[in-house]
């Protein structure tokens, strides 16, 4: 038996007889002679493409029922088959939403071609769906509070804009989470996310990293680059620490997310892209702009679609949940034992303020889950890795230019590498260097040359 399967809806049991007759090489047909009856039949039988006689048995039953499939499956095609002469329907079934139509007279090669593209596009859409499912999962927005279900659904609402994104909140809130999570829930889930911090890229290079540039160009430029915005292309550039962008970068930026066009370095000729921007800040951009420290047109182009996310202190309700997770994740990723948070321990969870938010709480819940003992976590515990961590922030943080820019090289070198899933020469091509170069790079920042 077929796993394909079809669905033919006609009130003619001849013509549903000549489809099965046509089609049963290659799927199982399943049929019915009533809207009514096939719509039944799918709730119990999921199929792969539906084939609707546009004429059953008035035009208007024919795309009342087309509407009712489509809202209820909207990513299934349906091929309408017809057999009047007069293509007025055909073309507002097609407006609709239906995949394509058929005269019922088409040879058996016309019909065998045409549902076969449609199920191999239901295959695809599938295969989509569940990667993007995949990779939401990854970056989930744990919480069931009110703030936090509001936060999913306004990120899903986003995910389906195509205009740019502004994600705004306090440092360690989780905005690289949720523009990763809009990202994944669109219909962009399968190209390239791609992450630059306009915080920690030196001033000269960011327009390079950005656009690209073309050989020799500049001191230094030995080979074509590829910026980050090409790279992106069909996806999402995801441009963090936006607040920080120089004069003249946040001039490059209006002009490319205008039309979305942009110069390489070196090179006269515009490129085309199109790509998706969500950006994020712990600035007030409105106030930046008033005090003439940000564009104002560029705020407004940015600010497309507002995410706001509320710091940990507002959500409670939410708190313990996170720390449920990250002990969860935290010993997975360490291959440790998962320890149980005592109600003192919770309590204490919930007494803190969390000025570092969600990043805080990571870092408090992995240390705690490191340094324990005991298979249950108490209060004391919890407070002692708060101090420590808040410690380390405020006096072994290192300001150095040398770590900086290590940092930044690490961050863009990964970002690469996951964008072209780590096939080298593809990578070292982007970077501008030889893949030699890379690897020695590679290993003198500690990056493993594994698919992730």
């Amino acid at each position: 038996m077929n796993s394909r399967k079809v669905l033919a809806i006609d009130d003619s049991p001849d013509f549903l007889s000549a489809i099965q007759l046509v089609l049963r090489d290659e799927y199982e047909v399943l049929t019915a002679e009533s809207g009514e009856t096939g719509l039944r039949l799918m709730e119990s039988q999921p199929v792969n493409t539906v084939i609707l006689d546009l004429h059953m048995p008035s035009n208007a039953e024919g795309l009342e029922i087309l509407k009712r499939i489509l809202d209820a499956y909207p990513h299934l095609p349906v091929v309408m088959m017809t057999a009047a002469p007069d293509l007025k329907y055909a073309v507002q079934a097609i407006k609709i939403g239906a995949h394509d139509y058929l005269h019922k007279d088409a040879d058996r090669d016309r019909i065998i071609t045409t549902v076969r593209n449609a199920v191999d596009r239901e295959r695809l859409e599938r295969e989509r769906r569940t990667a993007a499912e995949q990779a939401r999962s990854q970056f989930p927005l744990v919480g069931s509070g009110s703030a936090t279900t509001e936060l999913k659904q306004l990120a899903l609402k986003a995910a389906g804009q195509q205009q740019p994104i502004l994600i705004t909140g306090e440092t360690g809130v989780g905005k690289d989470v949720v523009a990763r999570y809009i990202h994944y829930a669109s219909e962009r889930a399968n190209a390239a996310f791609v992450k630059i911090n306009m915080a920690s890229v030196p001033e000269d290079l960011v327009e390079s990293e950005l656009f690209g540039h073309k050989k020799g160009s500049f001191t230094g430029a030995i080979a074509d680059k590829k910026g980050l915005f090409a790279v992106a292309d069909g996806g999402t550039l995801f441009l963090d620490e936006i607040g920080l962008a120089s004069t003249r970068m946040q001039e490059k930026l209006l002009q490319a997310i205008d039309d979305g066009t942009f110069t390489l370095i070196g090179d006269v000729k515009p490129v085309k892209v199109n790509v998706r921007i969500i950006s994020a800040t712990n600035r007030d951009l409105w106030q930046e702009a008033q005090a003439g420290r940000f564009r104002e047109d560029l705020f407004w182009r940015l600010n497309g679609f507002p995410v706001p996310i509320r710091p940990l202190r507002e959500r409670p309700e939410d708190l313990l949940e996170i720390a449920e997770h990250f002990l969860e994740q935290s010993a997975a990723e360490l291959s440790l034992e998962r320890r149980e948070l005592t109600v003192t321990a919770r309590k204490a969870l919930l007494e803190y303020r969390w000025p570092g938010n969600v990043r805080e709480l990571k870092s408090v819940i992995g240390r705690t889950l490191v340094f324990s003992d005991s298979r249950e976590i108490e209060a004391d515990d919890i407070r002692r890795h708060i101090q420590s961590v808040r410690h380390d922030k405020t006096s072994h943080t290192d300001h150095s230019l040398k770590t900086n820019l290590e940092n930044w090289e690490r961050e863009h070198i990964c970002a690469i590498l996951l964008a072209c899933d780590y096939d080298i020469p593809m990578a070292a091509s982007m970077l501008g260097i030889h893949r030699v170069t890379l690897y020695k790079k590679m290993r003198e920042l500690g990056l493993e040359l594994k698919r992730v």
